[in-house]
């Protein structure tokens, strides 16, 4: 097992009977004092480095699932189309924001820094479009169970784009319309003669944490500094703290009630067709970038050696100039002692789950990760159990997963999206929070694990690595090693078909 002599049963029974802060102050100040000085959890264990034939069966465990080319007139529309809407800027309320903007191919679809959105001005980190075909869930909370749904929500957002759907619907039936109709058809009848309004969009569903969420989460905030800024603003506003916390996790740019009221004023039927353009633009978009893959690098070529070695062959003999002694020493450390792969697993080097890496406390923010993502996503009517959607990503692992989440779950505070790390060394800044500028920063974080989470309780499964100047190197290196160049698969289809 790539995980031998080291079990994550004992700690999720241990984590399981952790019990749930409630009430006033009184109580929340007690259970955060009980809370700094409870001990480190469990043993510490001793993690057995692996044997030649699980590091064979560990390299295998990565291989890459490559990208699949549009096939047919539409769904080749769909993507040049989705390839314009990407890079419009005109899709955002002041003329310059375009989904390139945040996400530039120049920086590895990223924008190379971490950027202030929302009204708590939270730091993001914009995770890459590289390989998001092979994703589950999308956004550090997993608010989006398909990327075609990812690729809504900045548009509406005032943070970023700042549009509307009525908005993205007037481009569509102006100057996309011939796009659009090679794409998915003509427009819906509801909306032939119709006068749009410039912005116009729905009312955000009310959001909160459960009672019982919002007050562990409260209970664990890892600043005593931001503990008594929540309970001073309950205590001033005559509410309940856990409550308090509750609308500081959700606190986000609020529609523009003028777009609120135009949408309320169109018929039903009007509004219906504006969703199903909407949804179709997300579609399109998904399809541009579901095309943006790096799966060749030079980690693939060494496993794909491997697995043609000889019974009698050790691994050591599928290195060359590109994987070397350096990068196999890494990768031993990556998917052994290191631990790594707990998290970081399969063809994307992610498990598409979300946990709490323990990341301190930064600045008055309030961010309780998966907690809050699980609510955003119930309620979001382009998941992939309402209709908009529905069947394109019907088949998605996120769509089974999604009528069985759980809002009170509190294993989810604090937890963040596990990203991928093919192409890591190009997507810097890391974390959700952009905080750490390299690298080396982000592995001395898991080498050291110090201070205490911003709130929730760190993956027990994580202890300091305590490793040497050369192991970091190592690890280092193996990863630069999953490195690839990036291709647009389908724009290399339609050159050969040229």
């Amino acid at each position: 097992m790539l995980s031998r002599g080291f079990s994550r049963d004992g700690a999720q029974e241990r984590r399981k009977r952790v019990r749930t802060a409630a009430g006033g102050g009184a109580v929340v100040l007690c259970a955060v004092a009980a809370y700094f000085l409870l001990p480190e959890a469990g043993p510490r264990l001793a993690p057995v480095p692996l044997s030649e034939g699980e590091l064979r069966t560990a390299a295998a465990a990565f291989q890459a699932v490559p990208p699949r080319a549009a096939a047919g007139e539409r769904e080749r529309a769909a993507v040049a189309l989705g390839r314009k809407l990407f890079h419009d800027a005109q899709l955002s309320a002041n003329g310059a924001v375009a989904c390139a903007t945040c996400h530039d191919d120049a920086k590895a679809f990223t924008d190379g820094k971490p950027v202030s959105v929302g009204l708590q001005a939270l730091t993001k980190n914009a995770p890459t479009v590289i390989n998001s075909y092979m994703n589950t869930w999308f956004f550090w909370d997993g608010r989006a169970d398909s990327l075609a749904s990812q690729a809504l929500k900045p548009l509406e957002n005032g943070a970023e784009h700042g549009f509307s759907r009525a908005g993205v619907a007037k481009a569509l039936l102006g100057r996309y319309r011939d796009d659009y109709a090679k794409a998915f058809g003509e427009p819906p009848a509801e909306l032939k003669g119709a006068i749009l309004p410039d912005k116009a969009l729905p009312a955000p569903p009310e959001r909160k944490l459960s009672i019982e969420t919002a007050a562990a989460a409260l209970a664990s905030l890892g600043s005593f500094t931001l503990l008594s800024d929540v309970l001073g603003s309950a205590q001033a506003a005559r509410v309940a703290p856990a409550m308090e916390l509750s609308r500081r996790a959700f606190a986000e740019a609020p529609a523009d009630p003028e777009a609120v009221k135009a949408y309320d004023a169109l018929p039903g039927p009007v509004r219906a067709g504006i969703d199903q353009m909407f949804a179709n633009a997300g579609r399109a978009i998904a399809a541009y970038e579901a095309g943006i893959a790096a799966v060749d690098s030079p980690f693939d070529r060494f496993a794909a050696r491997v697995a043609t070695l000889s019974g009698e062959q050790p691994i050591s003999a599928a290195l060359d100039g590109g994987f070397g002694a350096t990068e196999l020493a890494g990768f031993k450390l990556f998917v052994g002692p290191g631990r790594c792969v707990l998290c970081h697993a399969g063809a994307n080097f992610t498990d598409q789950q979300f946990h709490n890496t323990g990341l301190a406390q930064r600045g008055g923010q309030v961010d309780v990760g998966r907690a809050a993502g699980v609510v955003r996503v119930a309620a979001d009517p382009f998941n992939c159990m309402g209709t908009l959607l529905v069947p394109d990503d019907a088949a998605k692992e996120s769509c089974r997963e999604l009528p069985f989440l759980a809002a009170d779950n509190q294993e989810l505070i604090g937890a963040f999206k596990t990203p991928g790390l093919r192409n890591v060394a190009q997507t810097a800044p890391y974390m959700h929070d952009g905080r750490f500028a390299s690298l080396a920063e982000a592995i001395e974080h898991y080498d050291q694990l110090d201070g205490k989470p911003a709130t929730g309780h760190r993956e027990e499964s994580l202890k300091p690595l305590e490793l040497t100047d050369e192991e970091k190197a190592a690890l280092a290196a193996f990863l630069t090693s999953l490195t690839a160049p990036v291709r647009d698969v389908n724009a290399e289809t339609v050159a050969a078909k040229l």
